[in-house]
C-alpha cells in the first residue's frame, strides 16, 4: 500500500466517522427528548458541548493524514497534532465525567445512562492513551529520522 493510498484511506474514514457521529449525536439527542424527556434541557447542550473537542479530533487527524499522502508519516508535525488528540481526548472525558457526576449529584439520571456514561469514559480514557503513545513514538521517530538525514 503505497502513502498516496493510505492517505486517501484515512481521509475517508475521518469523513466517514465524522458523518457517523453527527448522525449519532442527532439520534441520541432524539432519544434523550422522547424517552429521557426531564433529562433534555440537561444533557442536549452538555453534548453539545461534548462533540466539539472529538471534530477537532477530526481536523488534527486530516492533518495526519494529509502528511502521510505527503510522505512526512514521521514528522514533528504529526507527533504534534497526536498530542493535540491526546490533549483534547482528555479534556473531553473530563468534561463528560464532569457533566455526568453533576447528573448523579442532582440525581436526575436513570441507571441506563451511567452504563451508557461508563462505555464513553472508557474509550475516551482509551483514545487518549492511544493519541498520547502514538505521539510520542512519532517524535522518536522524527528525531530518529532527522539524525539519519544529517547522517547521509
Amino acid at each position: 500500500m503505497t502513502q498516496k493510498s493510505l492517505s486517501k484511506l484515512l481521509k475517508a474514514l475521518i469523513i466517514t466517522v465524522g458523518v457517523f457521529g453527527a448522525a449519532m449525536l442527532f439520534y441520541a439527542a432524539n432519544v434523550l427528548f422522547t424517552v429521557f424527556e426531564e433529562l433534555a434541557p440537561y444533557i442536549v447542550p452538555f453534548l453539545g458541548i461534548c462533540i466539539i473537542p472529538c471534530y477537532a479530533v477530526l481536523i488534527y487527524s486530516w492533518g495526519v493524514a494529509k502528511n502521510i499522502g505527503n510522505d512526512k508519516s514521521f514528522s514533528y508535525s504529526n507527533a504534534k497534532f497526536l498530542k493535540y488528540n491526546a490533549v483534547l481526548a482528555t479534556c473531553d472525558t473530563l468534561f463528560f465525567t464532569a457533566g455526568t457526576l453533576a447528573l448523579l449529584l442532582l440525581k436526575k439520571a436513570p441507571a441506563t445512562f451511567w452504563g451508557i456514561a461508563v462505555i464513553v469514559v472508557f474509550f475516551g480514557v482509551a483514545a487518549s492513551i492511544v493519541f498520547a503513545s502514538l505521539s510520542h513514538l512519532v517524535f522518536k521517530a522524527a528525531e530518529l529520522q532527522e539524525q539519519s538525514d544529517l547522517t547521509v
